[in-house]
């Protein structure tokens, strides 16, 4: 049985219960590690400085206690969790996840990918995406 690093255990903690259900339930499925859940000021800055957001603080959803965002990647030893063709796959297994779990009433929100920024199941492509952030889950509020 697939079990979360000390790492990724505490960061999913500081994340909204329904993210928190997702990921446990995607782990049971493929191994996986949380990248980020909350996230505070001087953390969101350094990313919006670096390119990897483009949200300031406190207007994230990784800004938010508890977090109503995750970074969950595939854990794959020696392999690029940002591969582009594998996090199109990995974000499938997340997203069908996602739907089955709200479908069933274990989740109580639906959740959108950061490589479809538009809306949840609006059937665009990601392409049409200006910026793609493949391994960012968040719930819809």
């Amino acid at each position: 049985m697939r079990r979360w690093s000390d790492s990724s255990r505490r960061k999913l903690e500081t994340c909204h219960r329904d993210l928190q259900t997702l990921a446990n339930t995607v782990l049971g499925f493929h191994d996986c590690k949380v990248i980020t859940g909350h996230r505070g000021k001087e953390e969101q800055e350094r990313m919006v400085r670096e390119g990897k957001s483009r949200i300031n603080w406190p207007n994230g959803k990784h800004n938010s206690f508890p977090s109503n965002a995750i970074d969950l990647a595939p854990y794959r030893p020696n392999q690029d969790p940002w591969d582009f063709e594998y996090s199109l796959y990995f974000a499938g297994l997340v997203l069908g996840t996602a739907e089955v779990l709200y479908d069933m009433g274990r989740m109580t929100h639906r959740v959108r990918w950061g490589g479809n920024w538009s809306s949840v199941r609006d059937g665009r492509s990601f392409k049409d995406v200006s910026f793609y952030d493949g391994l960012h889950f968040e719930i819809v509020t």
